[in-house]
C-alpha cells in the first residue's frame, strides 16, 4: 500500500484516512433509509471506527507493518459490514 512516489508515507496515509472518513458515514446509510436496523448500525460504527483508526495508524506514521495492518482491516471490514446487512434487514 505504501507508494514508491511517496517517500515518507504521509501522502498515502492521508488518502487512506480521508477514504476511510469518508466511507463512515455512507456505511450508516441504510439505517437511515429503513433497510436495517439498529444492530447493523452500531456494527457499521464500530467498523467504521476501526479502519479510520487502521487508517490514522498509517498517516501517524507509514511503516510497512501499518500498511499490511490497514490491508488487512480493509480485507475484514467489508465482508464484516455485508454479514451484518443480512442478519440485520428488516423485513419489507
Amino acid at each position: 500500500m505504501l507508494s514508491v512516489a511517496d517517500e515518507d508515507g504521509r501522502e498515502t496515509g492521508r488518502m487512506a484516512l480521508l477514504y476511510a472518513v469518508a466511507l463512515l458515514p455512507i456505511s450508516l446509510l441504510p439505517t437511515l433509509l429503513g433497510v436495517t436496523g439498529a444492530w447493523y448500525f452500531f456494527g457499521a460504527l464500530a467498523l467504521g471506527i476501526g479502519y479510520v483508526a487502521a487508517g490514522t495508524g498509517l498517516l501517524i506514521g507509514a511503516t510497512p507493518s501499518r500498511a499490511w495492518r490497514l490491508f488487512f482491516v480493509s480485507i475484514l471490514y467489508l465482508p464484516a459490514l455485508l454479514t451484518l446487512m443480512v442478519l440485520d434487514k428488516v423485513a419489507a
